[in-house]
């Protein structure tokens, strides 16, 4: 990645200097003990040594997420390094641990998940974390489809969740 940042700065001014060059793209960013970032005045490129390296924990045996019996396993194995991108969404998960809060079952059962609004925006509610759950796709199908019999009785298990 260097050479190619390198060969950008020489292509791009080739009558300056490679001092020139060095002052004008590479410099130090406070908190890392580094001379060599590739930069302007605000961005900088990450670089791949600054990740840090998570190592991931062997499946024991011929275990299989198939296996009734280990059902709990792969579910704390899951719960160690839970598959959502968005720390929101990590967050709720944990919360919620793992469940869906209409029919209790795995939220990582193969199903799509959506984010779900406890007290709707129209009727005052945010998209505060506390206001929010993780409920599978048919779950919040059925919420938002029964809203008269269903929603009483899914707003009181999710009432402990919000604020």
């Amino acid at each position: 990645m260097w050479m190619r940042q390198a060969r950008f700065a020489c292509r791009k001014h080739s009558k300056k200097s490679w001092k020139w060059l060095k002052k004008k793209y590479w410099g130090r960013i406070k908190g890392r003990n580094d001379n060599w970032v590739f930069m302007n005045k605000d961005l900088y490129l990450w670089k791949l040594q600054w990740t840090t390296i998570k190592r991931h924990i062997l499946v024991k045996g011929k275990s299989s997420p198939d296996n009734s019996k280990l059902r709990e396993y792969w579910h704390k194995r899951q719960a160690d390094s839970p598959k959502y991108l968005f720390k929101s969404r990590q967050i709720l998960w944990r919360r919620q641990k793992g469940k869906c809060l209409v029919c209790f079952d795995l939220i990582d059962n193969g199903e799509s998940v959506h984010v779900h609004h406890i007290t709707p925006i129209r009727c005052g509610g945010t998209d505060h974390i506390n206001n929010l759950c993780l409920l599978h796709e048919n779950c919040h199908r059925q919420v938002h489809s029964n809203r008269g019999q269903l929603i009483a009785a899914v707003c009181k298990l999710l009432e402990p969740y919000a604020e």
